[in-house]
Parts: structure tokens; C-alpha cells; sequence
């Protein structure tokens, strides 16, 4: 199993802001989506839930997250 590139784990994002912060969430998300497609890669579904090691929120908070990332055009699915 490959582990996930060190930009989506940096603590630079947490320095400048929350974890849960939305736009790291979807930060982290888009660049795990990228990450994965440029290598090739399905992306594991177990990386993108809730409770993730990558992304550890509230179901209705990853819900919210999910659902405007599908409407602004960024996801599919």
C-alpha cells in the first residue's frame, strides 16, 4: 500500500489553519483525488470518509463538504 504524498499530512496547513477548516478539508481532498489519478490510481474510499485518518470530521460536516464540492463541479459521483 502506498501512503499518501507528505503535502496532504504536512502540519503547514495547520499552522495557518484548523484542520477542519473547510478549505483545507477540501484541499485535502482534491489534492488526494489528483494524487491518485496522476499515478494512475483508483482512489481508496476509505481515504475520503468521514472518519479518515486524512480528513477525522462529523459525518454532516463531510456531508456538507461532499455535497457542495459535487454541486461547484469539483467531484463526480
Amino acid at each position: 500500500m502506498q501512503t499518501a504524498p507528505w503535502f496532504l499530512y504536512a502540519n503547514f496547513w495547520e499552522n495557518i489553519m484548523a484542520k477542519d477548516d473547510y478549505f483545507v478539508l477540501v484541499y485535502k481532498i482534491l489534492a488526494y483525488l489528483y494524487t491518485v489519478l496522476k499515478e494512475g490510481r483508483s482512489p481508496d474510499a476509505k481515504m475520503l470518509q468521514y472518519d479518515s485518518t486524512l480528513l477525522g470530521v462529523n459525518e454532516p460536516y463531510w456531508a456538507y463538504i461532499m455535497e457542495n464540492l459535487q454541486a461547484q463541479g469539483y467531484i463526480t459521483g
